[in-house]
């Protein structure tokens, strides 16, 4: 997995239960942007449990404690809950649907996007440019790192878990399976000319099902 891992966590408990041997190693490093927080805005949105801990690392909870808060699945959500921080909406399908979900709570409020500099903008996109403030907060930059193991399944975690992977001369071979999370991953292992299997949600549950599912 294009992570660290979290024992604590669904995807590990799950699978270590049915005696998977298991391996988390990022392809990423992240470096933090210094910000200024916006005014007028009354959502805030997280995409992934990065942008949750490098905003709260600069600010406390309570500059934005008379805001309504949203995010992107269980993960970023649980990191919120580390700062805590209620979320208002979580939205744990696939980007298409949460845009969309999203899109009709917010309305006509002002939203702010906290997130990578480089990140692809899927919930933005679906709003009114008048309604959005994106804030860059960290960028990604790849590293390179040639794995010295052979693994039966890789889960890739985001885009740029993939470009890292790949840059660093990994392979996935033929009797290697991938898995992507998120649209925007499959995309990348699209790109990358390599097939992926899609979890039905974004939820670790789903992943380890996506692992499960597989006949090695």
């Amino acid at each position: 997995m294009t992570r660290e891992l979290n024992p604590e966590g669904d995807f590990y408990r799950s699978l270590s239960t049915l005696n998977h041997s298991i391996a988390g190693q990022s392809f990423i490093q992240l470096e933090s942007i210094a910000f200024n927080l916006p005014k007028e805005f009354q959502w805030v949105f997280f995409s992934s449990p990065n942008a949750v801990i490098h905003f709260f690392n600069c600010i406390s909870a309570d500059e934005v404690a008379d805001k309504k808060i949203g995010c992107l699945g269980a993960g970023t959500e649980k990191a919120l809950a580390r700062f805590n921080v209620s979320s208002s909406y979580t939205g744990s399908h696939e980007v298409e649907r949460v845009a969309f979900e999203f899109v009709s709570l917010v309305g006509q409020e002002k939203v702010l996007f906290p997130g990578a500099a480089d990140g692809r903008r899927n919930i933005q996109k679906k709003l009114p440019t008048n309604q959005v403030i994106d804030l860059p907060i960290y960028e990604t930059k790849t590293i390179n790192i040639l794995l010295s193991d052979n693994y039966d399944v890789v889960v890739f975690t985001s885009p740029s878990n993939v470009l890292g992977y790949f840059n660093s001369g990994n392979k996935i071979n033929i009797n290697q399976k991938a898995i992507a999370i998120g649209r925007s991953t499959k995309q990348e292992l699209d790109n990358q000319g390599v097939d992926s299997i899609l979890p039905w949600s974004y939820k670790e549950l789903a992943w380890a099902d996506a692992v499960n599912g597989i006949s090695i």
